[in-house]
């Protein structure tokens, strides 16, 4: 919105600036009427204007390969900090609201006194005029078909023909409309101070307008000076009225005695072309290249056969949404996210790498996000959401079993062994050693990042086998130019597996690692276990010992 006012601004006062300094004091006040509302009217549409012009697009061959994406979410929640720019964002809107309604109750309050002055008081028709006569002395002036007279004056025939004329000249041209579209533009951009400048000069144009198709009429320029000045005061006036004695008399009188120089005219006016041209290349939208693809002598791949897969990229901060980098709405969403993956088959779209960011995000936000979400053809074929689903909550204090009772000290003693035979038996045979904890069996290895892999491998080697079918297509007339392409094809085909047969190493490589380290882990166990079992024996052996001497 910012960069809109900025352009605006600058458009129109470049225009305003070329009138003001080169045209104003011409005498052609029917092209300098159509120019200043064009300023306006092109001031405010040039913003939104995107200008695209083609271009030959360079034969080239695509260099990116299909490579497996992993498809991750992540959300970033980011500490929040006092947004200054928020709070000023607010402010400045907060003020431009005031004088919006400020200005639209100044508009709504001159219609309707206009209304009132016409309802109230007598009216006498002369078509297509209508005289309002008012109970009081005032200076002529019109609006729209209106116009309004001081009541005496006009039944003593006190007011002037030329006056008259000069009225009916406002309304015959028209000029109250100009003045109610300047009026309502400057309600919604009072800020602009160009705006009232510019009001300015279309009012003392449709004088200028109003004084040629009087001094038409056969009246003395001298005289009719004269009676301009007459009427000059500092009586206020409607904003939307066309008042005969409208101030700069003497800019008036001057465009009166003025003559008309084409050669001096049509000079300025070749300065416009230039102009012209850099507020369009300054103050447009945007400036787009669109390449068009020769289909002489033509050598280069589709696009889509080695196209790099796409990314997307969320970002939510606040209130605001933003897709690959441009903000959106949230009833937008889906149709923007859609209009990524328009066009793509669902292998593709299974390949997208798939971003979302969170920051200071408003409550609610997120669900609203992911109703449109789940609506989008991304969301039906790769089955993600925007966020992880949160983790189940913690069990209740109340539905927590009870901890186990501490164990006493003589459940880990083994027995003592039964005393000796008196007569020289045996000695009973040692306890047998503690059974060895059953172990959970290993987990089996994780094939999942193989077998994602190998799957992949395998749609790559189909999409390879349709590839190269296309090129066998579209280079039969040329096997020279077909073989190469085949070699080329298979060039990259070779690169790329060999890449992922890298890749498929090093994850081998890490699953061998795991192994060792689990049986390394295993092995220090065994040791625990065995000098668990020493030591049980050799108390044993102690406490058969101590019977013995008691005996």
């Amino acid at each position: 919105m910012l960069e809109y006012v900025i352009k605006s601004g600058l458009c129109m006062l470049i225009l305003f600036g070329f009138y003001r300094f080169l045209l104003e004091d011409e005498n052609m006040p029917v092209f300098k009427r159509f120019y200043l509302l064009a300023t306006v009217i092109i001031s405010l549409i040039l913003p939104f204007v995107t200008i695209t012009y083609t271009i030959e697009a360079a034969p080239e061959t695509a260099n990116t390969l299909l490579f497996p994406v992993d498809n991750s979410v992540t959300s970033a929640a980011i500490p929040s900090a006092t947004n200054w720019h928020k709070i000023a964002g607010f402010t400045g809107f907060g003020i431009y609201l005031c004088g919006v309604l400020f200005f639209s109750f100044r508009f709504i309050r001159n219609l309707f006194t206009i209304s009132r002055e016409i309802s109230e008081n007598e009216k006498k028709s002369e078509f297509p005029y209508i005289f309002v006569l008012l109970r009081r002395n005032l200076i002529p002036h019109s609006f729209l078909r209106y116009i309004f007279l001081g009541k005496s004056d006009f039944e003593n025939n006190n007011i002037s023909h030329a006056v008259l004329e000069h009225e009916k000249a406002h309304v015959d041209q028209k000029h109250s409309w100009d003045l109610l579209l300047i009026e309502l533009l400057q309600v919604i951009f009072w800020f602009n101070p160009v705006f009232f400048e510019l009001k300015k000069s279309i009012r003392l144009n449709h004088e200028f307008l109003a004084d040629r198709k009087v001094l038409a009429g056969a009246v003395n320029p001298v005289e009719y000076s004269q009676l301009l000045f007459s009427y000059t005061s500092a009586t206020h006036h409607n904003s939307l009225y066309s008042p005969f004695n409208n101030s700069l008399i003497k800019k008036r009188i001057l465009m009166i005695s003025k003559n008309f120089s084409s050669r001096r005219f049509l000079t300025r006016l070749g300065f416009l072309i230039p102009v012209l041209a850099l507020c369009i290349f300054l103050f447009n939208n945007d400036i787009v290249a669109k390449p068009v693809h020769s289909n002489e002598n033509s050598t280069d791949l589709p696009l889509n056969l080695f196209q790099q897969p796409s990314k997307i990229h969320i970002m939510i901060e606040g209130e605001s949404i933003s897709l690959n980098g441009k903000e959106i709405k949230l009833k937008n969403f889906g149709k923007e996210l859609d209009k990524i993956t328009n066009g793509l088959s669902a292998e593709e779209i299974s390949e997208i790498d798939f971003n979302v960011q969170t920051r200071d995000t408003k409550d609610g936000l997120i669900d609203k996000l992911e109703e449109e979400f789940q609506n989008t053809r991304f969301a039906k074929i790769t089955g993600m959401t925007l966020l992880p689903p949160p983790p189940p909550p913690a069990p209740k204090i109340g539905d927590m079993p009870p901890p186990p009772p501490p164990a006493s000290a003589h459940e880990h003693m083994p027995p003592p062994p039964p005393p000796p035979a008196e007569h020289g038996g045996e000695v009973p045979p040692a306890p047998p050693a503690p059974a060895h904890p059953q172990h959970p069996p290993m987990p089996p290895a994780r094939h999942d990042s193989l077998r994602k892999m190998a799957m992949k491998e395998q749609r790559m080697a189909e999409r390879e086998q349709e590839r190269m079918r296309d090129l066998e297509e579209r280079y039969a007339d040329n096997p020279e130019l077909l073989e190469e392409k085949k070699q080329e094809f298979k060039e990259r085909i070779q690169e790329r597996r060999q890449e992922i047969q890298e890749r498929m190493a090093e994850m081998q490589r890490h699953r061998q690692q795991m192994m060792e380290e689990r049986q390394a882990m295993m092995r220090e166990r065994q040791r625990m276990i065995q000098e668990h079992r020493r030591e049980i024996l050799e108390k044993r052996d102690s406490i058969r010992n101590n019977n013995y001497s008691d005996q």
